[in-house]
């Protein structure tokens, strides 16, 4: 990427940030929540501000290109719009440990069975966790999909 794009960038992250901005202005003022339903949404929408002002930034100042993203950034945005889209229909402890699976294989320059191996462990694991913490200890609930 060239400092151009990281202007481009910059400013589309800008734009999103005033308009969903624009959309915490319609959020319902409660007398139980003393900051504000809107508070915390635009604390968040002012460190993305924050970022893309950082990017143009960068962007004018810095004339040497930079590496282009690599095939596996989009593989793992892929595989995070997949869940997003299946989520509510497969259920969590079915497409969780996919998701974390498929994110450690994705993102490693090059893996052999025993890495998969201990992938696959570990999202096994950090499923069973998640879901004790908030299903069981929280008692919220998840999307259950094909478990039901």
């Amino acid at each position: 990427m060239t400092g151009r794009q990281d202007r481009y960038v910059g400013i589309a992250l800008l734009v999103l940030c005033g308009l969903m901005f624009w959309e915490t202005l319609s959020f319902r003022k409660m007398d139980w929540e003393p900051l504000g339903m809107a508070f915390w949404p635009r604390v968040l929408l002012a460190a993305l501000a924050a970022f893309a002002v950082y990017f143009v930034i960068r962007g004018c100042l810095d004339g040497t290109a930079t590496p282009r993203l690599s095939g596996r950034a989009f593989a793992a945005l892929g595989v995070m719009v997949g869940f997003a889209l299946l989520l509510k229909s497969v259920g969590f402890l079915a497409l969780v440990p996919l998701l974390v699976f498929a994110a450690a294989m994705v993102l490693r320059e090059r893996w052999s069975w025993r890495q998969a191996g201990s992938a696959a462990l570990v999202a096994v694991m950090t499923t069973g966790a998640v879901y004790g913490l908030f299903h069981a200890a929280l008692g919220v609930q998840l999307p259950e999909g094909l478990l039901k």
